[in-house]
């Protein structure tokens, strides 16, 4: 009953001066907003990381790079470490356990291509097996994918993608067409499904996909690699057999406990950490910014409490005089701090919500609402509104009624 009493006479003062109590949510207003918003931000950013890694990943459980773990994970071959090799990945199927297969990758980057006069650069051209197919979810929307027939007769096809199609052909169907890619001919087999960019912002579609024999062969005539896709047969293992592969290269490459690794052992946990680690660092960052302007709100709503109990001196003694304690005073102001953040704080996380629905359309990525973030801005406006009112709250109450009744 009391709690009732309390909220009705705090929301009575509150609206007997709008544009007071207007400037003390203001403050609390844009930084639960900000916080919101970052937050949902953040949330988005990260599935957004996800689903690109699923479209980048696939059913690939593990990969094998060249050079340590600060190499890239997509160097070209041509300028990458050559401890890397066919015979390791078929060592790999015979040796470890929980290995099914393994698919053969090289890359190299920048490459020339030209179709009747048209030119154009491809990010990457992709000299692949069969198997990349389902590792690396890479279907086509038309023609056929890589054979064994054309890896045995080191066949002169390829595989396009989405914007290398549209850069050499427009509109027109690319199936059959001849393609010079380094100044060699080759027949296009097929048109990869859209696969948009990758977490670091790389075009996944401006890409040509080779036999990984013509590349190593007849292209560039090299046996190391660029990776080594490895399919296990129970993926619950994949940590275990990450370890196995890691202890069976040491050994084969001669690496003692002392010195570092030649290659790297890639999990899809680790790899989408990677790309996350940076967008996770900014969130902080403006999260801590935003909690900076809740207090600076905070601060604005203490003072200007402070500054309402002087003005209000009169009207304390008269509550005193007719009864009230101490802690009624206390209670009342508490309570009017604490409404002005609750208020605030639901205005705020409607603003935060619609910001980053802006944010979401105009950079044509979902929006994630956060639960977590809606309950953290509850809570911090409420603590914000306990700490900060509570100063003024003890202000009031401690004040004499008959000092306070005295005051003109």
């Amino acid at each position: 009953m009391r709690i009732i009493k309390n909220s009705k006479e705090a929301i009575k003062s509150l609206g007997s001066n709008k544009l007071r109590t207007f400037l003390m949510m203001l403050g609390v207003i844009i930084g639960i907003a900000t916080f919101t918003a970052v937050i949902t931000i953040g949330q988005s950013g990260k599935s957004r990381v996800m689903k690109s890694m699923n479209k980048m990943w696939g059913a690939m459980p593990i990969a094998i790079t060249p050079g340590g773990k600060d190499f890239p994970m997509h160097a070209d071959v041509l300028s990458a470490p050559a401890t890397l090799t066919k015979e390791d990945a078929d060592a790999i199927v015979r040796e470890v356990p929980n290995v099914k297969d393994v698919c053969l990758v090289q890359i190299t980057t920048n490459v020339p291509a030209s179709y009747k006069g048209k030119n154009t650069t491809v990010l990457d051209l992709i000299g692949v097996t069969p198997n990349f197919e389902t590792y690396r979810t890479t279907k086509v929307i038309s023609g056929e994918f890589i054979s064994e027939e054309d890896m045995n007769s080191l066949a002169r096809v390829c595989l396009i993608g989405q914007t290398t199609s549209k850069e050499l052909f427009d509109e027109k169907n690319p199936i059959g067409e001849i393609v010079s890619i380094e100044n060699v001919n080759f027949v296009v087999k097929g048109v990869i499904e859209p696969k948009g960019t990758n977490p670091s912002g790389r075009d996944l579609d401006n890409r040509i996909l080779i036999p990984q024999t013509t590349f190593a062969r007849r292209m560039y005539n090299l046996n190391h690699l660029s990776q080594i896709v490895v399919g296990l047969v129970d993926v619950k293992k994949i940590e275990k057999t990450g370890n196995d592969i890691a202890a069976f290269l040491r050994e084969r490459h001669n690496i003692s406990s002392e010195k570092f690794d030649d290659f790297t052992i890639r999990l899809p946990s680790t790899v989408a950490q990677t790309f996350t680690k940076t967008s996770q660092t900014l969130t902080i960052f403006l999260a801590i910014i935003s909690l900076i302007s809740l207090i600076v709100g905070g601060v604005v709503i203490m003072n200007i409490m402070l500054i309402s109990v002087s003005e209000r001196i009169k009207e304390i003694g008269i509550r005193r005089a007719v009864g009230a304690k101490k802690k009624d005073i206390l209670s009342q102001f508490l309570f009017e701090a604490s409404w002005i953040t609750f208020i605030a704080g639901i205005i705020g996380i409607i603003f935060g919500i619609a910001i980053s629905r802006i944010i979401a359309f105009i950079s044509k990525t979902p929006a994630t609402i956060s639960l977590g973030a809606i309950v953290l801005a509850f809570i911090f406006s409420a603590v914000i509104g306990i700490i900060f009112g509570l100063q003024p709250a003890r202000k009031a109450a401690s004040l004499n009624p008959i000092e306070a009744l005295r005051t003109e």
